[in-house]
This record gives C-alpha cells, sequence and structure tokens, in this order.
C-alpha cells in the first residue's frame, strides 16, 4: 500500500509544491534524538527552469498529510546533469539541477540568543524563584527571552516534570547565551525529553511519556494500539535489514573514585570501589579510575564518592532497569539498525504513530532470545516509486542505541570522560507526599512528618529510600550527614535529628526512593 507524499518550499510568494521534481533516488531526510538538529538532502530536475530557491527559506515532508520532517534550506547547489563540452540536444543542457541541503526547526536551539529587550545593556537577567517548575521556567524563557518565529507554539507541548531547586532561587543565563545552552543548564534537574517538531511546537517531557505503544520484531503481531494505556502494548511490526550488536568495548564492572582534597594533602581523602561480581564471572574484570579530588560538593565526601562509584557500576539512582533495559557500565550495550515501511505503522486516533528521535521503541529478535527497549538515535525517511500523483512507497531506518549521547546527568557526565559524547538510560520519576505510590529510584521531594515542635528529633517520608540519598534541608540549609542528623532507618523512610528543630523550622527532603 502506497503513501502520499508531498514536499512544500515556502517561497516568498507563498508555498510551491516540488514533488514532482524530486529525484527520490538520491533524497532522504533525517532526524535525531537529544534535540540535535536533523537534516534533509533534496536533488531537483527542474527542466523547464521553473524552480528558483532561496537559502532560509522553510521547506517540509507530508506523508499522508502528517509532517514528518521540517527545517530551513542551509545550502544551494546550482548544477547540471550533462557537460557542457559535449551537448547533442541544446534542451538537455538548459536543464537545471538543483541539490538543496536542509536542517531542521531544532537548529533553532542554536540560533536564537538570550536578549532582554528591556535592558541590552545589562548581562544578567531576572532570577526565578526556588520551587519554580522546569516547564515553567522554559515558558518564561521563551516569551520574554527568545525572538520565537511567529506560528511556534511555546506552551501546549511544554509539560512541568519537577522542580529546579525546592530551596534557593536561581538564575536564567545570561544575555548573549544560546537558547539550547539554557535548556542543557535545566535539563539535569528532571531529565527531559526536549525537541522542536515538524508543526513548529517546543516539546518538554519526561522520559517516560515517550514509551511507544508498538514496537518492532522478526514475528510481528499486527493489531491496533490504543490512546489508554500509554505504554507498551504487545503490538508488533515487521522489519526487514537489521543488524545488531552486543559492544562490550565500555563494560566496567569495577570503579575506583578518588575524592575529598588532594592525595597527599593534610586534610581528608576520601575513597570508593564499586564491583559487580556477576559480571566480571561474565565478561571478566573491567576496570575504571575517576580522580575526583578537589571536586567541592560532588565528589567531595564519602557518599559524594560512593554514589559516583555505584552509578558507573550500576547506573544512577531512577535509571531505568529491568528485563528490557539494562542499567549501568556493567553490562555490553546494544546497537540495532533495522528498516519498516509506513503502511506498517499502526494508527492512533486516525493518525499513524510513526516513530520520532527519542523514542523508546521495544525491539523483538525471537530468532536470538533477544528483547531490548531502545532510544531511537537517528531516524531516516527515503521515498521510493513515487509517481506523478505523489503516491509512493516511504522506508524508514531507525539507528537505536544506549550509546554516548544521551545528556542526562550524571551517567551522561562520567561516559563523556571517555567518549566524544555521553551515555544514559535514565527514567526520572519525581513523587511527593500527595503521590500514591512510587518506584525504586525515583525522586522524593517534599515536606518530612511530623512538623518541628522543639521536641522531635525522629521524621520520616512515605516511603523508603535508599541509603546514602538523603539531601535534608532546614530553613533552606543543607543539613551534614551523621553530624546534623542520622538515617536512623532508610527502609522505613525514617531519619533523625541531632539536635530537635524549632516550631519556627522549616524541613524539606530530597531522596530516592526504594519500591513503594
Amino acid at each position: 500500500m502506497s503513501s502520499t507524499i508531498v514536499i512544500t518550499y515556502n517561497s516568498p510568494t507563498g508555498d510551491v509544491d516540488i514533488t514532482n521534481y524530486v529525484l527520490w533516488e538520491s533524497t532522504s531526510f533525517q532526524t535525531s534524538a537529544g534535540a540535535v538538529p536533523g537534516s534533509a538532502s533534496i536533488n531537483c530536475r527542474d527542466m523547464t527552469q521553473t524552480l528558483e530557491f532561496i537559502t532560509g527559506r522553510e521547506i517540509s515532508l507530508s506523508v499522508d498529510g502528517q509532517l514528518l520532517w521540517a527545517g530551513h534550506i542551509r545550502n544551494v547547489t546550482h548544477g547540471y546533469f550533462h557537460s557542457a563540452d559535449y551537448i547533442e540536444d541544446a534542451e538537455e543542457y538548459e536543464a537545471r539541477k538543483w541539490e538543496l541541503d536542509c536542517v531542521d526547526y531544532n537548529v533553532l536551539l542554536d540560533k536564537r540568543v538570550i536578549r532582554n529587550p528591556d535592558d541590552y545593556l545589562t548581562i544578567d537577567t531576572e532570577t526565578f524563584a526556588a520551587g519554580t517548575y522546569d516547564g515553567d521556567a522554559v515558558k518564561y524563557v521563551l516569551a520574554n527571552y527568545i525572538d520565537v518565529p511567529a506560528g511556534f507554539d511555546i506552551t501546549s507541548e511544554i509539560d512541568n516534570i519537577g522542580v529546579i531547586n525546592p530551596t534557593a532561587d536561581g538564575t536564567y543565563e545570561a544575555q548573549g547565551v544560546y537558547l539550547r545552552a539554557q535548556l542543557q543548564a535545566f535539563a539535569p534537574y528532571t531529565a527531559p525529553i526536549y525537541y522542536i517538531s515538524p508543526d513548529k511546537k517546543f516539546h518538554w517531557h519526561a522520559i517516560e511519556s515517550v514509551v511507544k505503544r508498538w514496537g518492532l520484531s522478526d514475528q510481528p503481531t499486527g493489531g491496533a494500539i490504543t490512546v489508554d494505556p500509554a505504554e507498551f502494548q504487545a503490538v508488533y511490526i515487521g522489519f526487514r535489514d537489521c543488524v545488531a550488536n552486543e559492544d562490550g568495548t565500555p563494560i566496567v564492572n569495577d570503579a575506583l573514585v578518588w575524592g575529598g582534597s588532594t592525595l597527599g594533602s593534610n586534610a581528608s581523602v576520601v575513597f570508593s570501589r564499586s564491583q559487580d561480581a556477576t559480571s566480571q564471572n561474565d565478561h571478566s574484570r573491567w576496570q575504571r579510575g575517576e580522580m575526583r579530588v578537589d571536586e567541592g560538593e560532588t565528589a567531595g565526601n564519602q557518599d559524594g564518592v560512593d554514589t559516583i562509584a555505584d552509578a558507573i557500576v550500576f547506573g544512577p539512582p531512577g535509571s531505568w532497569g529491568n528485563d528490557a533495559v539494562l542499567r549501568g557500565l556493567r553490562y555490553a550495550q546494544w546497537q540495532f539498525s533495522m528498516t519498516w515501511f509506513a503502511d506498517d505503522v499502526p494508527t492512533l486516533v486516525g493518525v499513524r504513530d510513526h516513530i520520532i528521535a527519542g523514542d523508546l521503541v521495544t525491539i523483538q529478535m525471537n530468532a536470538f532470545g533477544v528483547t531490548r527497549l531502545m532510544p531511537c538515535r537517528q531516524l531516516t525517511i527515503k521515498a521510493a516509486g513515487v509517481d506523478s500523483s505523489g503516491d509512493g512507497i516511504i522506508q524508514f531506518t531507525g539507528e537505536f542505541a544506549l550509546n554516548m549521547d544521551d545528556p542526562y546527568q550524571l551517567w551522561s557526565f562520567l561516559l563523556g570522560r571517555d567518549t566524544a559524547g555521553e551515555n544514559a538510560g535514565i527514567l526520572i520519576v519525581i513523587v511527593d507526599n500527595t503521590s500514591t505510590t512510587t518506584s525504586y529510584g525515583a525522586t522524593y521531594q517534599d515536606v518530612p512528618s511530623p512538623s518541628p515542635n522543639g521536641t522531635q528529633t525522629l521524621f520520616s517520608i512515605p516511603w523508603g529510600y535508599i541509603g546514602g540519598t538523603l539531601d535534608l534541608y532546614l530553613n533552606g540549609l543543607l543539613q551534614r550527614v551523621n553530624v546534623d542528623f542520622y538515617e536512623s532507618d532508610a527502609n522505613a523512610g525514617e531519619f533523625t535529628f541531632s539536635v530537635a528543630p524549632l516550631a519556627t523550622d522549616s524541613l524539606y527532603a530530597i531522596c530516592r526512593t526504594l519500591d513503594a
């Protein structure tokens, strides 16, 4: 079954349908995860010298009425199909060849600068209050400090995932900084998926919201998907040209981390070592050393280096780990490449639920007994057999990997030390006192109970927490573990102050929870 394909060029006089001019064998569109600008290469044959292209103008790809790619022309190459020194037919020489190199809307993150139109001469922008949600901060920046192009939606797809800092005010980036830097400054707090979609919407979502309802398998099931539940629904379509690689290069199952003050100084040095015996038995011992002295709070105490060592081997607290996604560097990492076709993609509310770069997709290879949940790193769209009415076959090629490209929190930083990019696989879940359930590694942030009264020293949160992850604030000041307070019973969610807080004091706790 074919699809209806339309490529539209936004000329100064209006939209132009250039579909019938396109040389499909040398035309392709790509999108990438992590808001990395995608690209398109479009070649056209202009026999009647009808077309004209201008750099910076917009161009888009629609399939069956659904926008799959949109962006700007960055380069226009003028060419010929024949050599000028040997032309038997003058009309052949008059035919023009256009080669368009394009970039999708995510390039705007690197082409929009923070500025304050009310005061260009003051470098710093304003502050935001403690407890501000990340989505609200993103919306505020876009509305007040960025020249957003006309027609772009900066509200409907930006979600509040969690607060940026519950106890201290923050500042927006200074004038002259690119928009991407501001989004990257917000991202470590809630590990969002963010990008600009072809329909000109800014997106900011929690990771769990991008799990695809359907997957790819060597034994496709077919079937329909529904709006509810918003998770994988055990529906598979088939693939072809599959290549899967299990890469043991990044394995680390023995992490040694030094922190505190400089080795050999009179101040304290702290050390932590984290190992996974199962991984060592399966894959041999592979070590990694981290010299993190003089890094302040990050690795300035025992809790800090313990967290770093554990994160290297076992993945950071809150990373998503189950039979489908394997946490930490103790495991080999998988990369998949495969193709599928538009007409096989299930529909959701009457519209095909296409994979976009950044989606988490379930991949099943029954022949090898392998099932993995993988982020789509890159998606390539090509068309074949397109007739004069724009009907043709759309083929997708996806690259899926838990590799070094995810800019999420601590794990990304650690992997970036050895590679050109970053790695993660983190699912951040935020819970508070109103939440009815939690999961291992979820981030709890709220006021513990009971209220201080001047005599009470024992306090608790609704769930047990992972020992060593509790940050406790008294009147906005971070308290010292084993000095100002003790983790008296982490499994029961309890901790004890050395001195009872006063009735006028305020408490706030942040930690990683155990399962409910």
